[in-house]
């Protein structure tokens, strides 16, 4: 299971971008600091009814690595916090980007 999606374009870019999913306390910002990664969140959304939102951002290449590895630690961090339906909500939101 993936909390993040990288987007790709046609052109190589010093930036990536990436879609990645939170909770409304924005669990991931004491990872990110963590790693030592910045991001610029470009959007952010959230489904009535859900209690995580998608986030757009993009992330320098030579910090995507560390991203990556943010991302990881996150998905360890929700269950510790509670939010065991964090992969569920993962797994639905890409399967429904695939259809």
């Amino acid at each position: 299971m993936e909390n993040c999606m990288e987007l790709t374009g046609k052109l190589p870019t010093l930036r990536k971008s990436f879609l990645f999913f939170d909770d409304d306390n924005h669990s991931a910002a004491s990872l990110f600091n963590r790693y030592q990664v910045r991001i610029k969140v470009k959007g952010a959304w959230v489904k009535q009814g859900e209690k995580y939102k998608v986030i757009l951002c993009k992330v320098r290449n030579r910090d995507v690595p560390k991203f990556r590895q943010a991302m990881e630690d996150l998905k360890t961090k929700m269950l510790l916090i509670g939010n065991t339906d964090y992969e569920d909500f993962c797994e639905r939101f890409q399967k429904g980007m695939e259809d």
